[in-house]
């Protein structure tokens, strides 16, 4: 095969460049991390609903319609097991990426191609050990977790349809029968607590087996920080505060 002078070029050229590393798994964790946080306002914005529609049916001081404050609970819990599904699936795809680093990194291809079709909790028994010569324990807590998350990533992934049935939307008995069967269907935050959590866990497990492996990890949870502080920072220059934050600061 002949190759043009100008492709030779180009390649010589790639050979001596710099490569640079790209990963996503931090990426995956922040999206898990700010849905999982928008989820807790979800949470607390449905409470509120809850509570002055509760005044409201009493006639109490700063009561709204009733019926808006019903569906506003409705919707308010449809975001809270919204975002909450979104962490759940995100802290999956993090620990996914997370082990394929490992491979990439510590292991040849010929390894990768093999590893690459075991499922998550596989991947985090399989590639440490091969990786570092030490590995998470198979019956302990770290992979038991990671099981946890796999098995309610599938069941999210590969949902499949409910049919429910009860009175029309413009029945007066709908309200109290949706908020009913909604909240049967809703994936609550402590959930997605946890999945965040087992994310964050199980990266300790594996820098306390090789501390060396990735420099990254505490300047991830340094800069998240960082950038939320700048954020606020800026917000509020810009007079952007949300009335739920200076609640919060109250």
């Amino acid at each position: 095969m002949s190759v043009s002078p100008t492709s030779a070029a180009t390649s010589s050229t790639r050979a001596t460049q710099p490569r640079t590393r790209t990963i996503l798994h931090w990426t995956y964790l922040e999206i898990a991390q700010s849905a999982l946080e928008s989820s807790h306002r979800a949470e607390r914005l449905e409470k509120m609903c809850r509570e002055r529609s509760g005044r409201a049916a009493g006639g109490g001081a700063g009561a709204v319609n009733d019926e808006e404050l019903h569906w506003a609970e409705i919707a308010s819990g449809h975001e809270k097991s919204g975002q909450a599904i979104v962490a759940i699936i995100f802290s999956a795809l993090t620990l996914e990426a997370y082990a394929n680093s490992i491979a990439h990194q510590r292991l040849s291809h010929l390894y990768r191609n093999t590893l690459d079709k075991l499922d998550l909790p596989g991947k985090w028994i399989v590639i440490p050990k091969m990786a570092f010569g030490e590995g998470l324990d198979p019956a302990g807590e770290v992979i038991g977790r990671i099981r946890r998350l796999h098995k309610e990533r599938n069941a999210l992934i590969h949902t499949h349809p409910a049919f429910l049935h009860g009175p029309g939307m413009d029945d007066p008995a709908s309200l109290a029968f949706w908020k009913e069967a909604f909240a049967h269907h809703h994936v609550r935050p402590e959930k997605a607590d946890a999945a965040v959590q087992t994310c964050l866990d199980a990266v300790a497990a594996v820098l306390k087996i090789a501390p060396d492996f990735d420099p990254d990890f505490a300047a991830h949870a340094r800069g998240r920080e960082s950038a939320r502080r700048r954020m606020a920072a800026a917000a509020k220059k810009i007079g952007l505060e949300c009335e739920e934050d200076e609640q919060d600061g109250r």
